[in-house]
């Protein structure tokens, strides 16, 4: 399989497949985890909690390809009209994105590994067991961490949104269809 190069202007197409992916299943695992909390102990509620717990699992199993894939495909550069503020911005900001995508899942992992319950991986027979048995404590401190983190990682995410955005309505810059399948066009002066 040819590499796929990164063309300076753009992110490459996997860059961009795995951040439209991941986006959407963090929102899905987000309105599934606010949801779920407050059914009753059923079948319903377990169906939410394993399909929230596989797609968590499978986000931080996306987020290592991802960051292996940002290691060897930086991104673009940024407009180079763009503030030297603006760049360490958003250079902190994506770096904080990606820890908060790896503490979700991770405190996730150890929440449910406190509560007695198995953690399967979708259709695949694999118990991920369980590392200290049923813990009233541990559980509350792993879920604490996990639902606060979920929470920051949604206010990150909305203001990932609103960064993008500005950059496409107000600044009217290339920044926001670098992410973008499809032709990119270059800023008409």
């Amino acid at each position: 399989m040819a590499q796929e190069a990164n063309t300076g202007k753009r992110y490459t197409r996997l860059a961009m497949s795995l951040h439209w992916l991941m986006a959407l299943m963090i929102m899905v695992a987000f309105a599934m985890g606010v949801y779920m909390v407050d059914l009753p102990f059923d079948d319903t509620r377990a169906w939410f909690f394993r399909h929230h717990k596989n797609i968590g699992l499978t986000v931080g199993l996306l987020l290592l390809l991802r960051v292996w894939w940002r290691i060897r495909h930086p991104a673009p550069p940024l407009p180079p009209e763009t503030p030297d503020w603006e760049r360490r911005a958003a250079a902190v900001s994506h770096r904080v994105l990606y820890i908060m995508m790896a503490v979700m899942p991770i405190s996730g992992f150890f929440t449910t590994s406190f509560t007695g319950y198995p953690t399967y991986f979708w259709w695949i027979p694999i118990d991920l067991g369980k590392w200290g048995g049923e813990n009233e404590l541990a559980n509350d401190i792993f879920a604490f961490i996990h639902v606060g983190s979920a929470y920051f990682l949604a206010f990150l995410v909305l203001m990932h949104a609103a960064a993008a955005l500005r950059h496409l309505i107000i600044k009217r810059d290339t920044v926001f269809q670098r992410m973008l399948p499809g032709r990119a066009e270059e800023k008409k002066e």
